[in-house]
């Protein structure tokens, strides 16, 4: 039988997100806050770990309140965030617009 090969990813992806970006980005994730139910799926998939999704007690169980923040600092621009987001809150404009 053949050994099954473990692949460990941690350490690249540690040094991934402890880079600054500078200023090579060429676009940003922009988060709209209407469409955004803070479901936290973008934090989950963020690469680097920027994404963190803020939520708030409310008197009303049915509705959440809160915010998704972005560490822009070391966000890569990848727009993984914008293509998991399941209610197209997040969108990737052009750095120069920012």
């Amino acid at each position: 039988m053949a050994e099954k090969v473990k692949t460990i990813y941690g350490p690249c992806a540690l040094v991934y997100c402890s880079t600054k970006t500078g200023t090579w980005r060429i676009v940003r994730p922009q988060i709209d806050g209407e469409k955004c139910v803070l479901c936290g799926i973008c934090e989950k998939y963020c690469p680097t770990g920027v994404v963190n999704t803020i939520k708030m007690k409310t008197e009303d169980k049915k509705k959440a309140e809160g915010r998704v923040e972005i560490d822009m600092t070391y966000c890569k621009g990848c727009g993984i965030c914008a293509n998991v987001c399941p209610h197209d809150s997040i969108t990737m404009i052009d750095e120069r617009e920012a």
